[in-house]
């Protein structure tokens, strides 16, 4: 049995393609979300998505997060702290808990579209050997 990698190089995300956008949440959030992919690439390089256990995913909280799940000492790996995080979609700062509570579900909806594919495709296929 053979085991290739598939290609990683995935385009980015365009509303069209993404199953919850305009229902769960809009432009604003998707923009900070590619802002995060973006980040993600530079800090970290190709791979990052190996890391992400999607099961696990919860923006809520700071292990299960995408950057706690990326970087294991979170935002202070890259020199940032988690107030910097709120442009590029991984938190929120929406003063009461209500506003907060929401933003965390438009942005887990947002990042659960996005990294679906990315997640998926950077699995390891196997590929039955050829005589």
């Amino acid at each position: 049995m053979t085991v290739v990698a598939p290609e990683r190089i995935v385009p980015e995300p365009q509303p069209e393609t993404l199953p919850r956008y305009g229902e769960k949440y809009d432009a604003e959030v998707l923009e900070r979300v590619k802002l995060g992919l973006k980040l993600l690439e530079d800090k970290h390089g190709p791979g990052w998505e190996d890391k992400i256990d999607m099961e696990a995913l919860d923006l809520r909280h700071g292990s299960r997060c995408v950057i706690g799940q990326v970087f294991e000492d979170g935002p202070t790996t890259i020199g940032m702290m988690w107030t910097d995080l709120v442009g590029y979609g991984f938190a929120s700062l929406k003063e009461s808990t209500d506003e907060r509570l929401n933003e965390y579900e438009r942005l887990q909806a947002a990042w659960e579209d996005v990294l679906t594919p990315r997640v998926t495709r950077g699995r390891f296929i196997a590929l039955p050997d050829h005589p």
